[in-house]
């Protein structure tokens, strides 16, 4: 079985891209997608419409967005590094953001790695390709 993510993520076209990249790089990677911070947090600790753990198992990885409506990417990490229960889940931030204080704050907030998403589609499959590799043959990520 692939490699489990949770991609947050609010514009539906960087959804799409997403998701293709993903399918080019690792066809057996599951992904759930979550428009906003808000219901990443809802999904990862089960509640609101994501209460059942069995249907909505935890993400390996979360890949998160910065700027997002309602709740934005470091409050996500400042509440899930905040919690003995999700402390431990690896958070990449996903970002277009060529802000370096985006990166620091998301350091500061305990991501786990900032990716800046490239704007050329082929630079963007290689960026997936070795997010993959590094995530599913390189790292130890603990059971679930």
């Amino acid at each position: 079985m692939g490699l489990r993510i949770l991609l947050v993520e609010d514009h539906e076209s960087d959804v799409k891209i997403t998701l293709r990249a993903f399918r080019q790089a690792s066809p057996n990677t599951e992904i759930t997608v979550v428009s906003d911070g808000q219901e990443c947090l809802d999904f990862v600790r089960h509640e609101g419409a994501y209460q059942d753990g069995r249907q909505f198992r935890r993400p390996q990885v979360i890949l998160l967005d910065i700027n997002m409506p309602r709740c934005d990417g470091f409050e996500v990490l400042r509440v899930l590094k905040g919690d003995d229960a999700t402390r431990a889940i690896p958070i990449v931030m996903f970002s277009a953001s060529r802000n370096e204080g985006d990166v620091v704050k998301s350091y500061q907030y305990g991501a786990n790695g900032f990716i800046q998403k490239p704007v050329d589609y082929e630079e963007f499959l290689k960026v997936v390709d070795q997010f993959n590799h590094y995530w599913q043959n390189i790292n130890q990520l603990p059971d679930a």
